[in-house]
């Protein structure tokens, strides 16, 4: 079980909640910002000690991308944000694919973004969607659908197969 505040922590516990491991100063370690709000902490469904966590600096006029990953349940961090576009803005929320461990989707206040390549580079996803804050994202595996809900334009819904299916 992950857990992130609103303050800056993300805690882990791999033992139902018997007892927490705080992560925090690893993910400061590699380059997190101190007190700002984590808007997401997600596991991997893939790997035992991957997680993913953006975080936001709005309340503090910091309009800059955090994503983070770690693979060995917390004790080390990496940066996804490094091929977002300066204006990606704050990130609010990653989803992992079900099928895919590579394909990420990550829901910003200035649109959506996918990774066929486990966040190394990113991508803006237009279609038919404009530039507007994405403040979740579900993945339907069974029809392999992404939902993205917005702030202020509703839901989207896309097939992702043909994203599946790259390599």
């Amino acid at each position: 079980i992950w857990a992130g505040t609103d303050d800056g922590n993300v805690q882990v516990t791999r033992d139902d909640g018997a007892h927490w491991t705080n992560t925090t100063a690893a993910l400061w370690a590699a380059g997190a910002p101190k007190g700002y709000w984590v808007t997401r902490v997600v596991p991997s469904s893939h790997v035992a000690g991957r997680a993913y966590v953006t975080i936001t600096g709005f309340q503090w006029d910091d309009f800059r991308t955090f994503v983070y990953r770690t693979d060995d349940y917390g004790t080390s961090w990496r940066s996804l944000a490094a091929s977002l576009p300066s204006d990606a803005a704050s990130a609010n929320v990653i989803a992992e694919d079900p099928h895919d461990a590579s394909l990420l989707f990550l829901g910003t206040d200035r649109g959506l973004f996918a990774s066929i390549d486990a966040g190394a580079d990113w991508v803006r996803m237009r279609s038919d969607m404009p530039i507007l804050p994405v403040k979740d994202i579900e993945i339907q595996a069974r029809e392999r659908d992404l939902v993205v809900g917005t702030y202020g334009r509703g839901i989207w819904q896309t097939d992702i197969t043909p994203l599946e299916q790259l390599t």
